[in-house]
């Protein structure tokens, strides 16, 4: 699969760790996912990436903007004013909104985001699980990711290593974290080796409330285009924002090349055998 062109780039609990590290030339990446409540529509994987020195600022930034929440940031109580935001006024939600976009734009953190049409995935793979369409959205902002950081212009040119944090659920976890041991023991994929390490964490680290953002904004870019505008905050960051659609066509093609469990056939997308037909891919150009 062919990453998307973002070279602007270049929080483990996060930032102590972060802190900590010595190693040169890793990038931290952040994912979440988003998707209607019954798992119907889309399943929307998104996230962030960026080296210590941007993740660094961003944190102090973030967390000065968000100083008057309880509980961690969540973009869909934002924007429905739910949870902690339900006696906040719609103006103050929006402002709230506009600010930590705007973060996460002043950092200059790339963006990239896999959404998966669900009846199109379930007419295809037959039998699925519920958490699979998903799966498949991971899978694929893992390898983007993993073609981002052997691009890095950090350690000297070489390839940056990439450490990836996704948000808990008890539901995908383990999943979560099979997928990307499987895709980092593919040896023909020569960017298996930036994968540097696969952690699950709470909502309570920064990265993953950023990460929030970028899930619910992909998976509401799906569920509107064609019938309404492009939402604000995709217009901000649509500089550092990659988006892949999976089609109907595409899914049909990942069948008959292994299915959405072979990693080889997805790490080495478009490489061998037939051309596959494109995705629906947005970098810089999406549409009012």
């Amino acid at each position: 699969m062919r990453a998307v062109s973002v070279t602007e780039f270049a929080k483990d609990d996060g930032s102590r760790a972060r802190r900590d590290r010595n190693t040169v030339g890793i990038l931290s990446a952040y994912f979440d996912d988003s998707g209607d409540a019954k798992r119907e529509r889309y399943s929307a994987v998104g996230g962030l990436i960026g080296s210590d020195d941007q993740w660094l600022k961003f944190d102090i930034l973030w967390m000065s903007a968000t100083r008057a929440l309880k509980r961690p940031f969540r973009s869909v109580e934002c924007e429905c004013q739910h949870g902690q935001f339900k006696e906040w006024s719609v103006e103050r939600c929006r402002e709230l909104m506009t600010d930590l976009v705007g973060i996460i734009k002043t950092c200059r953190l790339g963006a990239f985001a896999s959404v998966v049409p669900i009846p199109d995935y379930r007419s295809n793979f037959s039998g699925s699980d519920e958490y699979d369409p998903y799966l498949l959205a991971l899978r694929h902002t893992i390898i983007n990711m993993a073609q981002v950081g052997s691009l890095s212009p950090y350690s000297g040119g070489a390839p940056a290593g990439i450490k990836i944090w996704l948000e808990d659920s008890s539901a995908t976890a383990g999943r979560s974290t099979q997928a990307y041991t499987e895709l980092k023991a593919v040896r023909a994929w020569k960017n298996a080796s930036v994968l540097k390490g696969f952690t699950v964490g709470s909502k309570a680290i920064t990265g993953l409330q950023a990460a929030d953002i970028i899930a619910r904004e992909a998976f509401k870019y799906a569920a509107n285009r064609a019938i309404r505008p492009t939402r604000k905050p995709v217009k901000r960051l649509k500089d550092a924002f990659g988006f892949h659609l999976w089609t109907g066509e595409c899914l049909e093609y990942l069948s008959s090349i292994g299915g959405p469990r072979d990693t080889r056939a997805l790490t080495s997308w478009g490489q061998k055998g037939p051309k596959p037909p494109q995705m629906i891919r947005l970098f810089r150009d999406f549409p009012d």
